[in-house]
């Protein structure tokens, strides 16, 4: 089985030089995208040449990080990244979390700091990946559907994980992760709110399942207004001077204060990466 592995990984790395089959700790194979380590001014967030904070992780840089390509599918209470299957859905943030972290060390929840580098890349390179939301298809393709894994009433549902066209991979190209937008609600770790309070941890601490992301834990930081420091929360969601969501004329607006406190949970909807 091995050297079947590794003569698919050498096919994968032919076609998708930043293209990896990683192992968990069972032998078992994900295709993961190797993303390099950037500075703001790379990912077209001002002028900073300081290190995005999606690569620093418990203090250190870490010269890359490894998205998964594919939408998972859980096998045996284990998360794995693989093409043309139907993706697992339906499941709480706690439980999604464990599935990924059940595969070993360094395994993790894709955080909201590693889905902003990716969105803030395709900002930067002038396009955004399109995806199935719209029965099999996204709303501004007419041409293409992607192969269906389920329907409802007569239409498609969900499609097969990377089956949709290089419009639906994030650099549009067969390297690039796939449905990043589209065919299911997802969680990410490192952020939630509470009673409105937008709370985070630290850099991207949260890619570290020793850094505990539970509703009492003393990991999550609130962030000050008015210079976007980090302080500690007072649990109420009512910090003072802490950033604070609100539901205002039919809008997200973001202010130091909210009139319509609503309780929060951790994590916000990629399934599980």
């Amino acid at each position: 089985m091995a050297n079947n592995f590794d003569l698919a990984a050498l096919a994968l790395k032919s076609e998708c030089p930043n293209n990896e089959i990683l192992y968990d700790d069972k032998g078992l194979p994900s295709v993961m995208v190797r993303i390099p380590k950037m500075t703001y001014a790379q990912l077209g967030l001002g002028a900073s040449t300081a290190t995005f904070p999606a690569f620093i992780v418990n203090g250190s840089e870490v010269d890359e990080i490894y998205i998964s390509k594919f939408q998972n599918v859980v096998n045996n209470g284990r998360a794995y990244s693989l093409p043309g299957v139907t993706q697992t859905s339906n499941v709480n943030f706690d439980t999604a979390k464990g599935y990924c972290e059940a595969k070993g060390a360094g395994w993790h929840l894709m955080t909201a700091l590693e889905w902003g580098a990716l969105i803030a890349w395709c900002e930067n390179n002038g396009f955004i990946p399109k995806g199935n939301n719209a029965w099999g298809k996204d709303n501004s393709e007419t041409a293409y559907k992607a192969i269906p894994a389920d329907y409802e009433n007569g239409n498609i549902r969900r499609v097969k994980t990377g089956t949709g066209p290089l419009t639906w991979l994030h650099d549009q190209t067969p390297s690039g992760i796939a449905d990043l937008a589209g065919n299911v609600w997802e969680w990410t770790g490192g952020i939630r709110s509470v009673y409105g309070e937008l709370q985070i941890l630290v850099n991207n601490n949260a890619a570290d399942g020793d850094n505990p992301q539970s509703a009492a834990s003393t990991e999550w930081k609130a962030i000050k207004a008015s210079d976007g420091t980090l302080i500690t929360p007072d649990g109420s969601g009512t910090t003072s001077g802490s950033i604070k969501m609100d539901w205002v004329s039919s809008k997200l607006t973001y202010a130091a204060s909210a009139r319509d406190r609503k309780s929060g949970s951790a994590g916000m909807p990629r399934p599980i990466s």
